[in-house]
């Protein structure tokens, strides 16, 4: 599995095991959306239960990847957050 963010204001998980290897095969697995402004960087857990975004309007969000359920969303900084890691 991949995760992407996207200026669509969505992270997107993807199931790459498809035959192929990532071509016609691959396929998004899971929508995870919720947030106000386009997302720049995302992270899975560790344990790849949960995922992480940032966005440009310093936002943070957070979602359980089994789910899809968004667990929350904070302000955490004044302006655009570039970067986020579990």
């Amino acid at each position: 599995f991949l995760l992407t963010a996207s200026a669509d204001k969505t992270c997107r998980l993807w199931d790459i095991r498809a035959p192929g290897g990532g071509g016609a095969g691959s396929h998004c697995a899971r929508v995870l959306d919720g947030a106000a402004a386009a997302l720049l960087r995302c992270d899975a857990s560790p344990k790849g239960d949960a995922a992480a975004a940032v966005d440009l309007r310093g936002g943070l969000h957070s979602w359980d990847l089994g789910t899809g359920k968004r667990l929350g969303s904070a302000k955490a900084h004044a302006g655009p957050a570039y970067s986020c890691r579990y």
